[in-house]
């Protein structure tokens, strides 16, 4: 299949098809939340890192809240910033994140720098190769935890390169098999996202 310089790639996929489960009225109960990988153009490195970081630049200027907002695709030899997401049926209080991307070309977007979106201080636990082929990341907070919805947990700066479209699978952290959240009780309460596309 060819496609034009400008056609957009569908670089990450997000969760919006799977809807959101029915609301809880406990904050720690994380069943039925999703990720939501979103792309705005309007909302593009420049440069420098803006003031407060690339999470706090998503915050301020580029946040949405609603599934509805979601755009995964970015467009082709575009230099861009996109973000994961966590996203739930109402705000929600949790302490780790963890996923990961399946197998891909890693020509079709080209890392330039990445990193955690957290509220305060935090600890990553990598796989080999992140960001990448069939590697994945885990985040937990040490500090403070996320509170609210459509929270980012995780940024990505890059290329989307033009001659190689395709699609980069999101889903679950390969090493461990597991894609989802943790609450902060104690001891904390792993739930999975609800699904993958």
């Amino acid at each position: 299949m060819r496609f034009p310089a400008l056609a957009w790639i569908p670089a990450l996929v997000a969760l919006s098809l799977c809807g959101v489960a029915t609301p809880s009225a406990d904050e720690n109960d994380l069943s039925g939340g999703v990720f939501i990988c979103h792309f705005d153009p309007h909302c593009q490195p420049s440069g420098d890192p803006p003031p407060g970081g690339w999470c706090e630049y998503w915050l301020d200027d580029c946040a949405i809240h609603t599934c509805e907002e979601q755009n995964p695709s970015i467009m082709q030899g575009a230099v861009g910033v996109w973000y994961v997401l966590s996203a739930f049926a109402e705000d929600k209080t949790w302490c780790g994140s963890e996923f990961g991307f399946g197998q891909f070309d890693p020509y079709l977007f080209i890392f330039m720098a990445w990193g955690p979106c957290t509220p305060g201080q935090h600890l990553e636990i990598p796989s080999p190769g992140w960001p990448g082929p069939d590697a994945g990341t885990a985040i937990v907070t040490t500090d403070a935890p996320w509170t609210g919805n459509f929270q980012p947990v995780y940024y990505f700066i890059g290329y989307a390169y033009y001659a190689t479209p395709g699609r980069i699978p999101f889903g679950i952290d390969p090493p461990t098999g597991f894609g989802g959240w943790g609450n902060c009780l104690t001891p904390p309460v792993s739930y999975s996202a609800a699904c993958y596309p």
